[in-house]
């Protein structure tokens, strides 16, 4: 008998396992996900019936704002995108996780949404140079950037700190971005520019000052075949950083040419380099720092080059052949 009883019990024991098994497939767990919505000025947002979108999943769940808030239920564990778009805001998105979680029901994720300002900065179109330089320490700056809103080539010189500065020469496509940090002189050759962070166009006059400048952010001078380029360092106290580019870089026209690097102390060649490209596109660029009392000559046998420095360096220098260019 007290076999029998067991053995009932262990079934009776193994169904109600079995049932509470079934059951938890049948109900996966589900979540709520809900939220107040915010201006940048922590003002609860006031205007009804904008739609919020999640997705995910294979799935798409969407809410209407009421009174500043929202509310999306039955969301499965997984990872999602929330969007909200408003008229006059940036577009709001934002990754959602939704975790395996049994205690907690409810996740709460609240929305600041940012309007879209009229720039008290100006955009940088082509052909015109500005000098962005910080007024302040400013641990964000970082994020602040100048961002191609067409197909551009842009030439810029870029200081963070008191470290040395960079040359650079790029094409961009629409959509990337230079940063500012402390210091930075740009000339947009073609395309344009718009000061923006990670929500869009932005006002930056409160940590930058704004100038626009009447020469470009470089100095240049060209070289073509048969002509030589003489960069004199001998009085200036300080290397400068100087670069040299096919800046045309036909194919059918590649580049041959040497530069030298003479020492004024022992007036000696102490380097010597030959520069050969082929096939070049652009943007193609070199960089080479003109040591203090040195030389540096760039002799073109086929092609063309031009040499070029930040444009506040150049009359620390004396340059001598090639052609200024404007």
């Amino acid at each position: 008998m007290k076999k029998i009883v067991r053995i009932t019990m262990l079934l009776c024991f193994m169904l109600t396992m079995f049932g509470c098994n079934k059951t938890e497939k049948q109900n996966p767990i589900t979540k709520i996900l809900e939220g107040s919505i915010c201006d940048e000025n922590e003002n609860l947002f006031t205007k009804n019936g904008d739609t919020i979108y999640l997705t995910g999943n294979d799935m798409e769940f969407t809410a209407v704002i009421k009174d500043g808030k929202y509310s999306i239920e039955g969301i499965a564990v997984g990872d999602y995108q929330l969007t909200l778009s408003v008229d006059g805001y940036c577009q709001y998105q934002m990754d959602i996780e939704i975790l395996d979680d049994k205690e907690d029901e409810i996740v709460i994720h609240d929305i600041i949404l940012y309007q879209e300002k009229v720039m008290a900065n100006p955009d940088i179109s082509a052909s015109e140079t500005y000098r962005i330089t910080s007024n302040q320490t400013n641990q964000e700056s970082n994020s602040y950037r100048l961002v191609a809103v067409e197909d551009s080539v842009v030439s810029y010189y870029i200081r963070d700190g008191l470290s040395e500065g960079n040359l650079n020469r790029r094409e961009m496509e629409k959509g990337e971005y230079v940063y500012l940090y402390d210091y930075l002189d740009i000339t947009v050759e073609s395309g344009g520019l718009s000061f923006q962070d990670s929500n869009g166009p932005i006002d930056i006059s409160s940590f930058y000052m704004i100038e626009k400048l009447d020469h470009s952010a470089f100095y240049y001078r060209k070289a073509v075949a048969g002509e030589t380029i003489t960069i004199d360092n001998q009085e200036y106290g300080e290397d400068i950083l100087i670069g040299y580019i096919n800046l045309k870089g036909y194919k059918s026209k590649d580049l041959v040419a040497t530069y030298k690097r003479i020492d004024y102390s022992i007036n000696e060649i102490i380097g010597k380099n030959d520069i050969v490209e082929t096939d070049l596109d652009l943007p193609n660029y070199f960089d080479v720092a003109i040591f203090t009392h040195n030389k540096l000559e760039f002799t073109v046998t086929q092609g063309e080059i031009v040499v070029y420095v930040w444009y506040e360096d150049q009359s620390k220098l004396v340059f001598t052949g090639g052609t200024e260019m404007p």
